[in-house]
């Protein structure tokens, strides 16, 4: 397990179709964005740190969220938000975060992963 230092998983919302790689990349619904999906029923520990979201990888390579359900999806998404500290270093508007943000997306079937940037 690693520590990144600077970051917050959350929700980076459904793209509003804007023209803009980042607001045009598929959307995902809430159960297979870790960060909105529901808290699994297999939680773990690691280093006294409780998992209530996780990505589970099969033997082939496909993604499956807990806590959203246990099915294959066609994607999952994690939404990495900088921070300062303790505070975010993003604002909201307009249900659309403002400034540097990520979403991560890989696929539910091949495990290959997507990287949007705003």
């Amino acid at each position: 397990m690693i520590t990144l230092n600077n970051i917050h998983i959350g929700d980076t919302g459904q793209p509003q179709n804007d023209g803009t790689d980042f607001e045009s990349r598929p959307a995902v619904d809430d159960d297979h964005r870790i960060s909105t999906s529901a808290n699994t029923p297999y939680p773990f520990t690691v280093q006294g740190q409780e998992f209530d979201k996780w990505i589970q990888f099969s033997p082939r390579g496909e993604a499956l969220v807990h806590g959203g359900g246990f099915s294959i999806v066609k994607e999952a998404e994690v939404g990495v938000l900088p921070t300062h500290g303790t505070a975010l270093g993003v604002t909201q508007s307009a249900n659309m975060w403002l400034g540097n943000v990520t979403a991560i997306q890989i696929s539910g079937f091949t495990g290959d992963v997507i990287i949007y940037r705003r």
